[in-house]
């Protein structure tokens, strides 16, 4: 940002010197300038919260499909207990 600055300065001094002053074309420049850099500022705003969502929603995953993984662990072991005990019951 410091760089452009210091171009336009150098080229409203050429303009100053000329006598030629277009301030619209001034103000539409110095418009467009600004408009660029907030819009690229945007851009990387809006990248990072696509990361962090990204992330978030890894981590969400992770959580269900261990969730889901402890699940299945534990009806299997339910299955395995209920089989033990209806063994046990044959044998009797």
């Amino acid at each position: 940002m410091l760089r452009y600055r210091k171009i336009n300065y150098l080229h409203l001094l050429q303009i100053y010197q000329t006598k030629e002053i277009d301030w619209l074309k001034i103000i539409q420049r110095q418009n467009n300038a600004q408009k660029k850099y907030a819009s690229e500022k945007w851009k990387l705003k809006l990248e990072d919260i696509k990361h962090q969502k990204c992330e978030k929603q890894k981590e969400f995953l992770f959580k269900v499909t261990q969730d889901l993984y402890n699940l299945r662990e534990n009806e299997a072991n339910l299955y395995w207990e209920i089989e033990a005990n209806v063994s046990a019951c044959h044998n009797y």
